[in-house]
């Protein structure tokens, strides 16, 4: 299993609790090298189990897993040198400042002191002072957790659903930060969320899982082609039949419903020729519109498998 340009790499991951049915079953993630890949579930898809494989907080009991180009089983140790993580929420001492979570961790990674006032900087809470983590707003402390993955300036940022939880401005900070650290950076961010509005602002990339097995897995702009493959145009015109005609000239499938003509999974392109060609053959177009399917009725249909293994 090798593939230089993928951050993370899985080949046929399974994993159970129990005689119960896979929590994850049969993953093959692909991770961009520079990507900021959207894990994409409903709660209980096996987001976090399959994270916690990752990181080998669970011992692996199928398939490989290959990190920043090493297999994680032989190489752990020197894979989360270059690894950050936030799984679930952040773990604090809620009695310290941020300064003093970072330092403890900045003696455990042995990194140059210097790099808490970096972190505290880019997250934005270099000006929280001595305040006491425990009485950060949600936002706040979850802005620390980034910090402290961070702080050993890893090349692959691992967080679970870094924006469960918070108000609407606390999600676009989160977002923005997340953006930010991605432009500046180039760091790989691997991020779950059972949000599709959160990963379709945020991710290049997506994996969509759900019962543990995965849907979809490509860039965003191939999952907003899917809209366009399903999107429906109906037709409204004077002389049905000779519309029909030359549709069927055009080898292109219609149907008829509720009076209108309906062509399915035509570019827009398509249809100015289409509607250039009813005009020049005669027919009187009274109405055309295209319907498409939004991402969130995409993202509906891939978890109810009517696009499993698009």
């Amino acid at each position: 299993m090798s593939n230089t340009s993928a951050c993370i790499l899985t080949h046929h991951l399974t994993h159970q609790f129990g005689k119960d049915a896979p929590v994850v079953n049969q993953v093959n993630l692909e991770v961009p090298v520079g990507s900021i890949y959207g894990f994409l579930g409903p709660n209980g898809a096996g987001k976090t189990t399959t994270m916690r494989l990752l990181l080998g907080l669970l011992k692996k009991q199928q398939g490989t897993i290959q990190i920043l180009g090493k297999p994680l089983d032989a190489h752990r140790v020197s894979i989360m040198q270059s690894v950050g993580t936030m799984i679930e929420s952040p773990s604090v001492y809620a009695h310290l400042s941020a300064r003093e979570n970072l330092r403890i961790l900045q003696h455990i990674y042995t990194c140059k002191p210097e790099r808490i006032e970096a972190v505290l900087q880019i997250t934005g809470i270099a000006d929280t002072g001595t305040k006491p983590a425990g009485k950060f707003s949600l936002g706040m402390k979850q802005r620390l957790g980034i910090a402290m993955a961070l702080l050993n300036e890893p090349q692959l940022l691992i967080l679970d659903e870094p924006t469960n939880g918070l108000d609407p401005n606390g999600m676009i900070e989160v977002r923005e930060l997340l953006h930010k650290l991605h432009q500046e950076s180039g760091i790989t961010i691997f991020v779950s969320s059972h949000l599709l509005s959160e990963i379709e602002k945020l991710a290049t990339h997506t994996g969509i899982i759900h019962r543990g097995s995965m849907r979809f897995q490509g860039s965003m702009q191939a999952l907003r082609q899917a809209q366009e493959k399903k999107a429906v145009t109906s037709i409204l015109a004077d002389n049905m039949v000779r519309a029909k005609e030359i549709l069927n000239d055009m080898h292109i499938l219609s149907e008829t419903e509720n009076n209108y003509i309906t062509i399915s999974g035509q570019a827009p392109e398509n249809i100015i020729r289409l509607n250039k060609r009813l005009v020049e053959g005669g027919v009187g177009i009274m109405e055309i519109t295209t319907r498409k399917h939004d991402l969130e009725n995409i993202f509906m249909n891939l978890i109810q498998n009517e696009y499993a293994n698009h």
